[in-house]
């Protein structure tokens, strides 16, 4: 489903390499364990993921998102209402998202 959404974004820019989905979710696998590399490159993706987000429009078809659930995807609100919510918010402006991540436990011991 993770990779669906990176495809359906037309793939992200990581590093200065162009990645799809599959390879965006394979070099999130390699570094799953180091906690520290893995929620850096995860803040990435999702960075690169809102730029990308932000070349989709005011009325992007989300047929394609809307196909992966409930296999890939749960909404805990019915679908009509969340697009109601967040189609005030297109176009996506990527400056106007922030991702913040939390210290693992290991380096806030260790301080």
């Amino acid at each position: 489903g993770f990779a669906a959404l990176v495809d359906y974004l037309g793939g992200i820019e990581l590093n200065g390499a162009a990645l799809d989905g599959a390879q965006v979710v394979a070099v999130l696998d390699l570094l799953a364990e180091d906690p520290a590399a893995s929620t850096g490159s995860q803040r990435r993706v999702l960075q690169a993921m809102a730029t990308r987000a932000g070349t989709l429009g005011d009325s992007p078809d989300i047929t394609p998102l809307t196909a992966l659930i409930p296999d890939h995807a749960h909404l805990s609100s019915p679908l009509n209402q969340v697009i109601a919510l967040a189609a005030p918010l297109l176009p996506l402006q990527a400056s106007a998202v922030h991702f913040d991540t939390m210290a693992s436990p290991a380096a806030t011991a260790d301080n």
